[in-house]
């Protein structure tokens, strides 16, 4: 239970997205918990790393409960990561605080270029995708007993690549034709069934991401992780992006677009696309194909601006083996120069599965100018602190 959760925590002395080159970020670290009593320890450590390649360590005697104050700087735009914890009799079980700042983060350009072959790769998938079938392969009735009034659907439709698209479909119940807008909510990386997404005032279809079967029991995932679909698409090799495994998974997602739609309750205006992590990186591809999406909700988006550290920037902390050039195709901070729409993208200050400074040169690459980013300190990828504070970037 949160209430039970023992945890560092720290602040900046101003605004951790809105610091200078070179000026002091002065960071606050103490041992923090929501309910009374007090636990004392040793020591508080901290380690430093950044943009700018710079490493700094220290420790702080925290037996008197004072907290931790010290000072870095970084002299190029960039972002810096802040690791802190606790050492001594009770800090076991004592969450780490992952977070950091950023200095003239309007200035963190992308430096992944748009690949020779972008145009024709995406005439030809978008192409495949136009020739298939709308007629579901399969739409099994899933019914939702705690939540009634929708119509529910475990769907199969064909794909242009392998598997069908697969996911579950929501639909309000009473929906007149022409009323209700659509999300396609898009999945993380991992192998795992679609959720019921419900909505009572839109059209929600949560597709997984790898055409796999729906709602089935954990021993069906958990073989396809270990043997078809283990560590699907980080170990590929080469240039061509025909050959992807990622392909497959985007043309599944523009197939879906096509039959949702298809109907009778879509308003035929607003389609949004969202996900978290991959499923950002979906949506931040399917918002540059398909110019019939209206809005894009991005959080914490995976694979953006990967060519970043040839100019040593941080590289991320998964999928490290993709060559850039194998990828470009796919990379948000391309297609971000492709998107026209709407994009809201909330990202963590202590996520290095997805850098900060990548997030941001995709967010600065957007050719919209109606986008927003906010930042959360002590956000991960995977964990946050039990009160997230979170900054909007007013660039």
């Amino acid at each position: 239970m949160t209430r039970d959760r023992f945890y560092l925590t720290a602040a900046t002395d101003k605004s951790p997205i809105e610091y200078k080159c070179g000026e002091d970020m002065v960071f606050t670290v103490w041992a923090a918990k929501n309910f009374e009593g007090k636990a004392v320890y040793d020591k508080i450590k901290y380690r430093r790393i950044g943009d700018d390649d710079v490493v700094e360590e220290g420790e702080w005697d925290y037996s008197g409960g004072e907290p931790l104050v010290f000072k870095t700087k970084i002299m190029t735009p960039g972002f810096v990561f802040i690791h802190a914890w606790v050492e001594g009799e009770n800090a076991e079980g004592v969450e780490h605080f992952l977070g950091g700042a950023g200095a003239e983060i309007e200035k963190l350009y992308p430096i992944t270029e748009e690949p020779s072959i972008y145009g024709r790769f995406w005439s030809d998938t978008l192409a495949d995708v136009e020739k298939c079938s709308l007629t579901p392969i399969e739409a099994k009735g899933a019914r939702d007993d705690v939540r009634p009034g929708f119509r529910i659907y475990d769907m199969k439709i064909p794909s242009p690549y392998g598997r069908p698209v697969s996911g579950i479909l929501s639909i309000p119940d009473g929906a007149e034709a022409g009323s209700l807008p659509i999300r396609l909510q898009l999945a993380g990386y991992g192998i795992h069934s679609a959720a019921k997404h419900i909505n009572g005032s839109e059209i929600v279809f949560d597709m997984n991401a790898n055409g796999i079967e729906n709602m089935r029991e954990p021993e069906y995932y958990s073989a396809l992780a270990q043997d078809e679909l283990k560590e699907y698409g980080l170990h590929e090799r080469g240039d061509n992006p025909y050959e992807s495994y990622f392909r497959t998974i985007i043309g599944r997602g523009l197939q879906a677009l096509r039959y949702l739609r298809s109907l009778p309750e879509w308003n035929g205006r607003d389609i949004t696309v969202c996900g978290t992590s991959q499923g950002g990186m979906q949506a931040l591809n399917l918002a540059a194909l398909d110019k019939t999406v209206t809005r894009c909700e991005v959080n914490k988006p995976w694979f953006c601006d990967r060519a970043a550290e040839t100019v040593g920037r941080r590289r991320p902390n998964f999928c490290t083996d993709i060559p850039t050039d194998s990828f470009a195709c796919f990379d948000g901070a391309v297609q971000a120069r492709h998107i026209d729409c709407p994009v809201r993208v909330s990202a963590g200050l202590g996520d290095y599965v997805c850098p900060p400074s990548s997030v941001m040169a995709m967010f600065l690459a957007l050719k919209t100018d109606q986008k927003e980013i906010e930042w959360i300190q002590g956000e991960t990828h995977g964990s946050s602190l039990p009160i997230p504070v979170r900054y909007k970037f007013r660039g």
